[in-house]
């Protein structure tokens, strides 16, 4: 996450000159992509699979895991009544406050699994308590973040920025999970959650001091004066960014349960090891960082849509490949759930750089801040709903099963069955996605039919004289 100031942004300016050779160039975003670094080695512990295995350690069931892994998405929603204050207090301010406060919480967390006088139901309480308010002062605060690169970066230069942006993401994450799991080893102890979860604090403190080295970027006079001047309902309801939403909330549902409930599934099913999990899931992270200078390319040559339909196909094939293990036909090996994992990765990676320049591309000016806090908050919901609602299914189904032949199919069978079928309906989907340049065909045709029929009119007055 990123911004813009004198000391460590340089723009090259000249009066009305806007050719490519004179436009914008930026310089000195180190401390931005210091800080993304630095946060995913941090949430991806907090937020990601190191969490959702000590709450299963505290006797969490799948509802309850769903619960947790919802709270990030759920409480994004305190975007929207925050974005009328970001321009008040300015980018850096607003995120520096929220981010400074939450670590606080992620350091109480790193002392639960050290209090063993406690029981288990009260500790797994107080872990759902601290998270909770964690992600509220995340859902406040990450609100100003994508207006903010936005402000910073110009169109012509994003995908650059994205693709660097995705990498140190991915990056940060593979050597948080790969630590993590080296760390536990076999099965988690106390004491090493424990580290694990210190760990976490400790690049989360470090993310605030490249915050503060993040130059500021006032907002836009439009953007400032958007809060007044953009009606929610034209913001809900412009075609562009109402498809790009109905989209992003299909894909929610497939996306949303499957980090939570593939890692339930090889602990609890498979009988994996904690450590093993978070070192198989890391290569997750390694595919989509080999894959993102590929990505770029792409865009640049094929378009948005041409990407987003290739990784939404991959997507839907490894659901295939995880049913397939859940249901006996294939043995989960670490090498197979590493195999799978890896693809993930690399279609995780073309999907949101696709997704993110599709996205910045149809947020107009003016609304700008709440374009993005509704959007933000109407996707997260779907992130949130998913594994709440799949996590409930499996408890229900937590005692069904059936064996058709050498198959046998049991609620997580079922959950990945669910996960193929939304791959299908999310890829058609896309269609009917606009992006920008055929927006602006749109517009030139619309323009040239209107100065047509302006010359026939012409002409037919011209005729009856």
């Amino acid at each position: 996450m990123s911004n813009p100031m004198p000391s460590e942004l340089s723009v090259a300016q000249s009066s009305g000159d806007t050719s490519p050779e004179r436009r914008p160039v930026l310089k000195g975003l180190g401390s931005a992509y210091g800080f993304v670094l630095t946060n995913a080695l941090s949430f991806n512990i907090t937020l990601g699979a190191p969490v959702i295995l000590f709450a299963k350690a505290l006797g969490a069931s799948p509802g309850m895991l769903g619960v947790i892994g919802a709270l990030t998405p759920l409480l994004t929603i305190l975007q929207i009544p925050a974005a009328k204050y970001i321009s008040r207090f300015g980018y850096r301010q607003f995120m520096l406050l929220g981010w400074s406060v939450r670590t606080i919480f992620i350091f109480l967390i790193a002392l639960l699994p050290l209090l063993e006088s406690l029981s288990a139901n009260v500790r797994l309480g107080f872990l759902f308590v601290f998270l909770f308010f964690f992600n509220t002062l995340r859902g406040i605060s990450s609100g100003a973040w994508l207006p903010w690169i936005t402000e910073v970066v110009p169109e012509a230069d994003r995908s650059r920025y994205l693709t660097t942006d995705g990498i140190l993401l991915h990056l940060g994450g593979f050597c948080a999970l790969l630590l993590s799991g080296l760390f536990l080893g076999g099965d988690g102890v106390a004491w090493k959650f424990s580290g694990v979860f210190l760990f976490s604090a400790l690049a989360g403190a470090a993310s605030l001091a490249f915050i503060r080295r993040i130059p500021e970027a006032p907002a836009s006079e439009v953007s400032r004066l958007s809060g007044k001047m953009v009606p929610w309902r034209a913001i809900i309801f412009y075609p562009p960014f109402f498809k790009l939403v109905v989209f992003n909330l299909l894909f929610t549902m497939l996306a949303g349960s499957f980090g939570v409930f593939a890692v339930t599934w090889l602990r609890g099913n498979a009988a994996m090891p904690e450590g093993t999990i978070l070192m198989l899931l890391s290569t997750s992270f390694l595919g989509a960082i080999l894959s993102y200078p590929l990505v770029r390319r792409q865009l640049d040559r094929v378009g948005c849509r041409r990407v987003l339909r290739f990784a939404l196909f991959v997507m839907t094939t490894i659901m295939i490949g995880w049913a397939s293990c859940a249901s006996g036909l294939v043995v989960a090996t670490p090498w197979i759930v590493a195999t799978l994992y890896i693809f993930w990765g690399v279609a995780s990676a073309f999907f949101n750089l696709a997704n993110a320049r599709l996205m910045m591309s149809t947020m107009p000016e003016m609304g700008r801040t709440h374009f993005y806090a509704f959007f933000s908050t109407i996707v997260s919901l779907g992130f949130g709903l998913s594994p709440i609602f799949f996590g409930f299914v499996l408890d229900l189904l937590s005692d069904w099963a059936v064996r058709v032949g050498a198959m046998l199919i049991d609620g997580y069978v079922a959950f990945f069955m669910s996960l193929i079928f939304l791959g299908f309906v999310t890829a058609s989907v896309v269609f009917c996605l606009e992006e920008k340049t055929d927006l602006e065909l749109k517009t030139t045709s619309k323009k040239r039919i209107f100065e047509l029929d302006g010359a026939l009119r012409r002409l037919g007055r011209l005729l009856h004289r």
